[in-house]
């Protein structure tokens, strides 16, 4: 369970107990923030996102499932100090919290276009793609993603993404949106899963205590 432990972490550890109440307003700043351009996008936010954005998560392989949920985006300092894009899909059904996570460190976030996502085990590795995130994907037990972050025990399986793509269609200081695609190796089951989805995320505030 030690790497479950970590799964869920590209949802809270970087960015820490964000506040993802998605009515937080991001901090203000600009307004009408313009299209980013490929590898750089502004950093400042506008005006307040839309409470909630849209998620559609397909899982196929040693599981399966076609979800609908929420998106949404966060973008500050977080505990380990960086700078860090945290990109989150969650989902809710029969009782069961499916959480699919980006994480990028920097001060800019990633412009339109493709990003590559690599696996951890090579994540920092001379030769990696100065704009390359992380993602992995989790499902277990509860209510809401907040509670299945907060207690790891709940966690049904979890994994890392061993290779994959993020392509951004939009993506502005206070929203994104594009589509997502990497192949995951569950570490309880050791079953392989591919997870595709599309999103429209608008940015949440971050609050780290």
């Amino acid at each position: 369970m030690i790497r479950s432990f970590l799964a869920v972490p590209l949802y809270a550890l970087f960015l820490g107990a964000v506040a993802c109440s998605s009515g937080d307003a991001p901090p203000a700043n600009a307004a009408d923030a313009p299209e980013a351009t490929a590898d750089r996008a502004p950093a400042a936010a506008s005006a307040p996102a839309p409470a909630t954005g849209t998620a559609r998560i397909r899982i196929s392989g040693a599981q399966t499932a076609d979800l609908e949920g929420e998106a949404h985006f966060a973008h500050g300092e977080g505990l380990t100090g960086e700078t860090v894009l945290n990109l989150n899909l969650t989902t809710v059904e029969g009782g069961v919290v499916h959480i699919v996570s980006v994480a990028r460190p920097g001060e800019a976030l990633p412009g339109v276009g493709r990003h590559p996502l690599v696996g951890i085990d090579t994540w920092g590795e001379e030769g990696t793609d100065p704009g390359a995130a992380l993602a992995s994907y989790a499902y277990g037990r509860g209510t809401s993603a907040e509670a299945l972050a907060q207690d790891i025990a709940s966690i049904i399986d979890s994994g890392w993404a061993t290779g994959g793509e993020l392509t951004l269609t939009r993506s502005t200081a206070d929203r994104m949106t594009g589509t997502l695609r990497f192949r995951a190796l569950l570490d309880d089951t050791a079953g392989e899963v591919t997870v595709e989805a599309e999103f429209d995320a608008p940015r949440v505030a971050v609050s780290v205590p």
